[in-house]
C-alpha cells in the first residue's frame, strides 16, 4: 500500500503520515491482521510535497524513517503484523501538504482528521470519491459499530458520525469514559495567601474581586489570561454565549453567532473593564492556547485561566517558585445559583479521527487495523502504550505511567501524545482517566470531580446548537461566501472592543455592519437547517 497521511499532536505540533502493510486479509474482521509482505510501494517521487525532512534526527526520533522505530509503533506492528512507515512534516505546511496531494490524486492511505483540510465537507469528501464510506465495509468494523452505538440516549453521536443514512465518513474518536475535559482555574497557593477558599469564587463578580486581590496584595502585574481567540474554554458561559470563534448557540429558537448578541456585549464589557484595571494579560493576541502563554504562566505573571487538568503539571514544572499550587475554580455565575444553558457538555466525541483513501490497495485490512482501536486490548495499547516501558500495573491491578513519562521534558501532555496515541488527533476509543493515571494523579482528577460538582454545576444544555446538524453541500457552499467578510471584520473589530480603541456604545453599529456584509444570510443558513432538523426529530 501506499503511504497515509497523519497528524500527530506533540511538544511542537507535528503532522506525520504512515502506511500498511500488504498483509493478507485476515480471516476475521476481529482479529489482529497477520504479516504478509513489507510496504510495497510509495508515491512517485514528483508527488512528494517540497518539504525536506529534518536534517537532525533530534530527540524523538522525527527524522524520515525514524519515527517507526520508537516503541510505541513497533509494538503496533508487533500486535497487528502490519508495517506502518512515517514521515513527517510540520505542523504549519499540513494543509499545503494535503493540498499537493489532494491536487496529484495522490492521497495516503490513512489521513488524520482530513476534514481540517478537505476544501468542502465531510459528506462531500465522500462524494467526491476521494475518501472511502466505512459504512460500505461495516463488516470489518464491528468493534467500531459497537462504540458508535454506544450512547442510544444522545442523538448527537450518531448523528455527527452518521451524518446521512448509509454513510459514515471516518472512524472518529470517543471517549471510553466522558467527562469535563477543561476549565477554570487558579493559583491556589495565592488563593489561600489573599484569604479566599476555591468555594469562595462563585460569582463573575467574586471572580473580578479575586483578581484584583492578586494584582494588590499578591503583586501580580496581570492575573487574568485571556486568549486570542477569548473565551476558549468558556470560563464565562454564565452569559448565555460561548465567546469563542464561531460558536453557535440557539436564543428562542433563533440561531445566534457569538459576539453578535447583547450577551455577548455584556461578556465583552466584562472583558475591557478588566483591561481598564490592567487585570488582563496585555499580550493575550499573541497566546491562542496556554503553550503560548507558558513563559508568562510559570513565572507568575498570570494567576487565573482556563486548562486541562495534565497542564497543572506542566506549569509546576517549569515554574522555579516551590509553592505555585494549580487548582480548579467552578465556572462563575451571574448570580448564585444560576443554570448554565450552553458550552459546558460533557463530550462524548474527541476530537480525532482516520480516514481511508478509496486508492487503498486492501481497504479491508486497514478497516480491521483501525477497528482493533476500539477493542478491549487496541484501548489498553492505544491509551496507554508499551507495557513495562510507558506504564505498570500496580499491586492493586492497576494502570500507572511510569515516571519518566509523566515528567517528561516535553510536558506530561505533550508526552501521552508522543508515546501513545493522541486523543486530539487520532481515532480509536479514548480514556480521559489516562490522563491521572501515575501516582499522584489524584491531583488531576480533583479538577475534574470539581467541575462536575453539582454543588457548583447546573447546566441543562437548552441553547445549545445540535450538534449533528449538517448543512447541505449548497448550504455549505453559500456560508463560505457570506462568512468571510463577516469573519475579518469580527477579528478586526473584537480587539478594538477589549482595549476601548472602540467604545462599546458603538457595539450596535459593529452588528449593523456585519448584518450588511453577510451576518444575516450566515444566520439564515443555519436557521434553515436547525428548523429542518428539528422538523425531522
Amino acid at each position: 500500500m501506499r503511504k497515509a497521511f497523519i497528524i500527530v499532536i506533540v511538544a511542537v505540533m507535528l503532522t506525520s503520515m504512515f502506511a500498511c502493510s500488504n498483509s493478507k486479509e485476515p480471516n476475521s474482521p476481529t482479529e489482529p491482521a497477520s504479516t504478509q509482505g513489507n510496504v510495497t510501494s510509495t508515491p512517485n517521487e514528483s508527488s512528494q510535497p517540497d518539504t525536506p525532512p529534518p536534517e537532525e534526527e533530534g530527540p524523538y526520533k522525527f527524522a524520515a524513517g525514524k519515527y517507526e522505530t520508537m516503541e510505541f509503533p513497533l509494538k503496533v506492528k508487533e500486535t497487528l503484523g502490519v508495517n506502518i512507515e512515517y514521515n513527517v512534516v510540520t505542523f504549519a505546511n499540513a494543509s499545503e501538504n494535503f493540498s499537493t496531494r489532494i491536487a496529484s490524486d495522490d492521497l495516503c492511505d490513512l489521513t488524520y482528521c482530513a476534514h481540517w483540510y478537505y476544501p468542502g465537507s465531510k459528506l462531500e469528501a465522500i462524494d467526491d470519491g476521494f475518501f472511502v464510506n466505512l459504512y460500505d465495509y461495516k463488516e470489518y468494523m464491528p468493534n467500531y459499530y459497537k462504540a458508535i452505538h454506544m450512547y442510544p440516549e444522545d442523538e448527537n453521536i450518531l448523528g455527527q458520525i452518521m451524518q446521512r443514512d448509509g454513510t459514515i465518513p471516518a472512524f472518529y474518536a470517543l471517549y471510553y469514559d466522558p467527562m469535563r475535559l477543561n476549565g477554570p482555574a487558579v493559583r491556589g497557593d495565592w488563593l489561600d495567601a489573599v484569604g479566599l477558599t476555591q468555594k469562595d469564587i462563585v460569582t463573575v463578580d467574586q471572580y473580578a474581586d479575586m483578581l484584583r486581590l492578586f494584582k494588590t496584595e499578591i503583586g501580580c502585574p496581570s492575573p487574568y489570561l485571556l486568549l486570542s481567540g477569548f473565551d476558549a474554554h468558556a470560563i464565562f458561559a454564565c452569559y448565555d454565549t460561548h465567546a469563542y470563534a464561531r460558536a453557535k448557540c440557539i436564543r428562542d429558537g433563533k440561531v445566534s453567532f457569538a459576539f453578535t448578541s447583547e450577551q455577548d456585549k455584556k461578556y465583552m464589557t466584562t472583558i475591557n473593564q478588566w483591561w481598564n484595571e490592567d487585570l488582563i494579560l496585555k499580550d493575550y493576541l499573541s497566546i491562542s492556547a496556554n503553550p503560548q502563554g507558558l513563559s508568562w504562566i510559570t513565572t507568575g505573571q498570570v494567576g487565573a485561566l482556563g486548562m486541562i487538568p495534565s497542564e497543572k503539571l506542566d506549569f509546576e514544572k517549569g515554574s522555579d517558585d516551590p509553592n505555585m499550587n494549580w487548582v480548579p475554580l467552578a465556572n462563575p455565575v451571574v448570580y448564585e445559583g444560576q443554570t448554565i444553558h450552553l458550552a459546558l457538555g460533557i463530550n462524548k466525541l474527541a476530537d480525532g479521527s482516520w480516514w481511508l483513501s478509496t486508492k487503498c490497495d486492501n481497504i479491508p485490512l486497514l478497516m480491521t487495523y483501525c477497528d482493533y482501536f476500539y477493542s478491549e486490548d487496541g484501548m489498553i495499547l492505544g491509551n496507554y502504550g508499551v507495557e513495562g516501558y510507558t506504564y505498570n500495573y500496580d499491586e492493586n491491578g492497576e494502570i500507572k505511567f511510569a515516571d519518566w513519562l509523566v515528567n517528561h521534558d516535553a510536558g506530561f501532555s505533550n508526552a501521552l501524545h508522543i508515546f501513545c496515541q493522541s486523543e486530539l488527533v487520532e481515532g480509536g476509543y479514548k480514556f480521559r482517566s489516562r490522563s491521572y493515571a501515575f501516582d499522584g494523579g489524584e491531583k488531576l482528577k480533583s479538577f475534574i470531580d470539581f467541575w462536575e460538582d453539582e454543588e457548583f454545576y447546573r447546566y441543562d444544555a437548552s441553547m445549545v446548537y445540535p450538534p449533528a446538524i449538517v448543512l447541505t453541500d449548497e448550504q455549505s457552499a453559500d456560508y463560505v461566501v457570506f462568512s468571510t467578510d463577516v469573519q475579518t471584520y469580527m477579528n478586526e473589530t473584537l480587539p478594538l472592543f477589549v482595549d476601548g480603541s472602540k467604545p462599546l456604545a458603538e457595539w450596535d453599529s459593529y452588528v449593523a455592519q456585519m448584518r450588511e456584509i453577510g451576518l444575516n444570510e450566515c444566520e439564515q443558513i443555519y436557521q434553515e437547517a436547525y428548523d429542518a432538523y428539528m422538523a425531522a426529530n
